[in-house]
């Protein structure tokens, strides 16, 4: 008996603890482009008019990858070279000793670089979704055009950046705090990246009860959208809303 109620507990708990998150294998999740995709999403044409029913194509190959991450399938963004970096004063883009430590500068060849790069490559506004390393392509529904929407860098969370607590103390946050380095998701080369607040294959907006962006790692509650989304990296000071001046 007593074993029954213990197996009977971590089902209930598992139960409780699954998230709600749509797979990239769910027809719905925006990721998934292939031609089993919902209808009205961006999607492929079925194979036999040159698609693919496949959903991991699009973005990974085990063969002839691109060395810039495992398996990586695409190209780089046609707009490389002329992302902006963030368009409003911060600490991290006017103080000089903050963009030399962070590597901070659209001048440099390499940004964005890294999981950003790789987002860009479809979130640009300009590269086909369609076209993959080697000139393969795949025939999408409304053409090769097809583009997902475009992400203006000037108008977005600064990405592609060293951060740690060095450059941590050359910014001078006001009203809110600063991330905690080490709790804060950066990739294998310690930088600020899309992934540090997106997952890409987990697609949360069907959170239960929830108001989540797309793609949202963040699963707390907390005041609302966009506070819940603040509030998850920077915390105001009491009684003050976090923001960046």
């Amino acid at each position: 008996m007593k074993r029954n109620l213990i197996i009977l507990l971590i089902l209930t708990l598992t139960t409780f603890s699954v998230s709600y998150a749509v797979p990239i294998a769910d027809p719905s999740n925006p990721h998934n482009m292939s031609s089993l995709s919902d209808p009205g999403t961006v999607r492929a044409l079925p194979p036999a008019s040159g698609g693919t029913d496949q959903i991991c194509v699009f973005c990974h190959t085990p063969h002839s990858a691109a060395p810039k991450s495992p398996l990586w399938n695409r190209p780089d963004p046609d707009t490389m070279g002329a992302f902006p970096v963030y368009a409003t004063s911060l600490g991290i883009n006017k103080d000089a000793a903050a963009i030399a430590l962070s590597g901070y500068d659209a001048a440099n060849p390499e940004y964005p670089s890294g999981a950003s790069r790789m987002c860009l490559s479809c979130h640009d506004g300009a590269t086909s979704v369609g076209v993959l390393l080697g000139n393969q392509t795949i025939a999408m529904e409304g053409g090769l055009t097809n583009l997902l929407t475009s992400i203006d860098l000037a108008t977005s969370h600064p990405i592609s950046f060293n951060y740690n607590n060095d450059v941590l103390a050359l910014l001078t946050p006001g009203s809110y705090t600063l991330p905690d380095v080490a709790l804060t998701p950066l990739d294998g080369a310690g930088q600020m990246q899309c992934t540090t607040c997106h997952d890409p294959h987990e697609d949360t907006r069907a959170e239960t009860g929830l108001e989540l962006l797309p793609f949202w790692r963040s699963t707390g509650t907390g005041g609302g959208l966009y506070d819940a989304v603040c509030n998850s990296c920077h915390v105001g000071t009491p009684g003050t809303p976090p923001h960046i001046p």
